[in-house]
């Protein structure tokens, strides 16, 4: 059955989300990867990733370990050339 949540609750899961992604170190306005299945925490975590300051990139689910540190060092090449 799906998860009850209100919106109090909502805005709790998003608030300490994005209090998590602050202590990260990352400067604000950095591209966050995220992959998850569709669904509320999704939702939730896209949302607490532009609270925090970061560009929320989403990355599909089914890439593995070696898809995701690809796009990751791809990204780093990008952007040190920014």
């Amino acid at each position: 059955a799906p998860e009850s949540l209100t919106f109090a609750g909502a805005q709790d899961k998003i608030r300490r989300l994005a209090l998590f992604f602050a202590s990260l170190g990352l400067p604000r306005g950095a591209p966050l990867g995220i992959s998850l299945p569709h669904g509320t925490e999704a939702c939730l975590t896209l949302i607490a990733a532009e609270k925090a300051g970061f560009v929320p990139c989403l990355l599909p689910v089914s890439w593995g370990e070696d898809a995701l540190l690809a796009a990751r060092k791809k990204l780093a090449a990008t952007q040190a050339q920014l």
